[in-house]
């Protein structure tokens, strides 16, 4: 039986984003999907017909037996291959067949960037609340070890000071010659120069270059700020990312995949960088090649994107059951395996989409210069509160005094 030369390809997409017809009757192949799709026409030596799933789904089962999507068309006879990020599932084999796999993917999401820390508070954020509360426990203790030691009475009030003085690197009047004391005091001034100079490095930092504030970092915290902070997460609509948070042994992915269906949080056909879904309360699950493209640790891309990940899989070409060009396509995914043509294609559209939008790139203002006053404004404000309370205290004593 001889092959038909017409192969219909299905596609998510609109036919006019994935080709273009030319006044001069050629087609050009767009974007990264028909970029991979005229490789592989090329390589079967076949015309082609694009048939669009109307429902924008890769393929879901329903109760009834059918499925969704571009598996649903070639179920039902409508089209003979499914090219665009068609994943490989165990599910989807009893009605397709797949090509070898032309990319592994992890399953991950990205989120907007929270932007950085504000300055005004570089004071405290030098150190993390650990440090803070070890040294201010060993400060506390340390007079006390100087009292029991030193055999001094009713100087632990005097040991405080002179420690507290030492940790501001103050110069303090000692009065002390004893053999003990000088250990002791030795020891005290070598960790309070660490202390110091770490500080102040640290501190200095932060002035000149605020550190990133820390945002949602693994799925557990994704499902805690859907749940709790009214945050929105995203997925592909009918793909298996939908099954496996619904089915997961997790209850925190599973609330996560129940709260995706009920708001019908789905990922649109705009690409990245130029979809707008994503921000600083709104994540996207999907792969992290793809994400990439607008996510990372780069300074200039918008997105962080979770080390954290469910799972990886692997991408390839659908095909209906006895597809007769079968053997021609399994040699084509092979040659695109072997020349790297698929990260090629996908580097050089990533490259393209970035060079049509600079204005989407992440501009990071480094305005290195002279400090301003709400730079500094933590310290004021802290010192202000000092006084504030030493003026309330200075005042009870004088009403105390009064009525005594």
């Amino acid at each position: 039986m001889a092959c038909s030369s017409l192969v219909r390809v299905a596609t998510l997409n609109d036919p006019k984003t994935v080709v273009r017809k030319n006044e001069d009757g050629t087609v050009t192949f767009l974007g990264l999907e028909g970029k991979l799709l005229e490789v592989i026409i090329h390589g079967l030596n076949s015309q082609f017909e694009l048939v669009m799933a109307e429902d924008k789904a890769w393929g879901q089962l329903l109760p009834d037996g059918n499925w969704t999507g571009m598996i649903g068309k070639i179920q039902k006879g409508l089209a003979d291959i499914a090219i665009h990020f068609m994943s490989v599932t165990e599910k989807r084999l009893s009605i397709v067949d797949y090509s070898p796999t032309y990319t592994t993917e992890v399953l991950t999401f990205a989120i907007g960037k929270p932007g950085f820390k504000p300055k005004s508070l570089a004071f405290v954020k030098a150190f993390d609340s650990t440090i803070w509360i070890t040294t201010l426990v060993i400060l506390l203790l340390m007079p006390l070890i100087f009292t029991v030691l030193l055999r001094e009475k009713g100087g632990y009030s005097e040991f405080l000071l002179m420690l507290a003085t030492h940790v501001l690197q103050q110069s303090v009047n000692h009065n002390q010659d004893r053999f003990q004391y000088r250990i002791l005091l030795s020891s005290w001034m070598f960790f309070t120069t660490i202390l110091s100079f770490s500080y102040t490095a640290v501190f200095f930092s932060l002035l000149t270059l605020p550190a990133e504030l820390k945002g949602v970092q693994n799925f557990q915290e994704l499902s805690e700020a859907v749940m709790e902070k009214g945050y929105k997460c995203y997925v592909p609509k009918g793909s298996s990312t939908v099954d496996l948070l619904l089915q997961s042994e997790k209850k925190y992915l599973r609330e996560l995949g129940r709260n995706v269906v009920r708001n019908e949080w789905y990922i649109n056909s705009i690409p990245l960088p130029l979809n707008n879904q994503m921000d600083k309360e709104s994540a996207m699950i999907s792969g992290g090649a793809w994400m990439s493209v607008a996510a990372g640790p780069e300074e200039w891309k918008h997105y962080y994107m979770s080390d954290n990940s469910l799972l990886s899989f692997q991408f390839a070409v659908a095909m209906k059951k006895g597809f007769c060009h079968k053997r021609r396509l399994m040699k084509v995914i092979h040659s695109i395996n072997n020349g790297g043509l698929y990260e090629k294609i996908r580097n050089h559209e990533s490259f393209k989409l970035w060079n049509s939008a600079p204005e989407r790139r992440r501009i990071v203002a480094r305005n290195i210069g002279s400090l301003s006053l709400s730079d500094l404004s933590g310290a004021f404000l802290l010192l202000a509160a000092g006084v504030g309370l030493s003026t309330i205290c200075f005042l009870a004593e004088l009403i105390f005094i009064r009525k005594a």
